[in-house]
């Protein structure tokens, strides 16, 4: 294999990356979920702490480390061999420490977080891939081979091209997300039973004023990572608004999954500190826990004695599915069957004189933010 050919496939690589790199960093800076393949933790893996250093998403990281690859290969190209020898140099240098951090996080996700993301994935088979070039390119050199340089402008050209079809790609996956994000996550038939008489407990609680003309009905479960991540924001929108906004919690404990085994217990557990008034504090007390913690009876029980609630009874009760606690918990999760809701978590914004609005993470904030719900979000004068 030629050495100039060796050189173009170490730029076609290091946009490729740029590409993954590209749509993991979009994920991160616009809130939008990334296309993953089945069984893959790519949500999990993004919104563990690990996925950001010093306040800099990784994955926008590795798209700088990326777009420097691409330059210096397409210097090499138009350079040549005798004036590129220090390229190919810092070119290896450079692939080197990107794959083993990259290797480093991929086994951090599997050992720590357990679970894998496609996308990272596929950009440690795309550092790898650019190793070997880089070392094949290493040992050319050594060999005396040479990198022609490009004849007029044709590196620029390869390089503009690949470039146009990476921010293109980016584009289209940009589109793709906002428009999987805009989906409506609740069927058109169970829509019928979106009224306050179905999803408002007459009782409560609330969070925020309970007279609110704006009620915020979130289905979530204790154990959700998603639900975990976005409950500070529903929690600052109902404190932005100026009593304008209250929030309904419901419980759709997804128990059959792995990593939720006790959230069944956690949702009745909630329902049993509702009793002595402490539904939201127990709530963002699982939430503000550490996960690899919270998710035991003992962790649960430590919140309960957090709260001053008698742990040892209220896990009795939490098991023991005639307990009323239980029936009420129960009743979320036989709503949201009716409902026919999959997702968690999933929102619906009621307001009187308005349809009911269904929302996801992404999409709750930018609704109401706009008519007819953003002059009730604004707090008075």
């Amino acid at each position: 294999m030629s050495t100039t050919l060796v050189n173009r496939v170490c730029t076609f690589l290091s946009f490729a990356g740029m590409f993954v790199a590209g749509v993991l960093s979009l994920g991160h800076l616009l809130g939008l979920t990334v296309p993953c393949g089945a069984g893959s933790g790519c949500q999990d893996v993004a919104r563990h702490p690990s996925s950001v250093w010093f306040g800099v998403p990784v994955a926008v990281i590795g798209f700088v480390a990326y777009l420097a690859l691409a330059a210096i290969s397409v210097l090499r190209g138009a350079k040549g061999t005798e004036q590129s020898r220090s390229l190919v140099n810092l070119g290896f240098a450079l692939t080197s420490v990107a794959l083993l951090v990259q290797t480093c996080l991929t086994f951090y996700a599997l050992l720590f977080i357990q679970k894998t993301c496609d996308w990272c994935l596929a950009s440690n088979g795309i550092l790898l891939l650019l190793f070997l070039a880089h070392a094949i390119l290493s040992q050319q050199h050594a060999k005396g081979a040479s990198i022609r340089p490009a004849s007029g402008s044709g590196e620029w050209a390869y390089a503009g091209a690949l470039a146009i079809l990476t921010l293109g790609g980016l584009g289209a996956m940009a589109s793709l997300m906002r428009s999987e994000a805009a989906k409506t996550p609740i069927s058109a038939e169970a829509q019928k039973l979106m009224t306050p008489e179905v999803l408002v407990p007459k009782d409560g609680p609330f969070l925020g004023n309970p007279d609110a003309p704006i009620t915020i009905v979130e289905f979530a479960d204790l154990f959700c990572p998603a639900c975990r991540s976005s409950y500070p924001m529903v929690h600052a929108l109902v404190q932005e608004s100026g009593g304008r906004i209250r929030l309904v919690f419901r419980h759709m404990p997804l128990y059959k999954l792995q990593g939720h085994e006790y959230s069944l217990v956690a949702s009745t557990l909630a329902e049993i500190a509702k009793e002595k008034g402490r539904y939201f504090d127990f709530i963002e007390a699982v939430y503000e826990a550490p996960e690899d913690e919270i998710k035991t009876i003992d962790g649960l029980m430590s919140v309960l004695e957090n709260l001053r609630i008698d742990s040892k009874q209220a896990v009795r009760r939490a098991q023991n599915p005639e307990d009323p606690a239980f029936k009420r918990m129960y009743a979320d999760v036989d709503l949201t069957s009716r409902l026919g809701v999959q997702i968690t978590p999933t929102y619906i914004i009621l307001m009187d004189g308005v349809e009911p609005k269904v929302a996801n993470s992404n999409s709750l904030r930018e609704i109401l933010s706009q008519p007819p719900y953003a002059p009730s979000t604004k707090s008075a004068p």
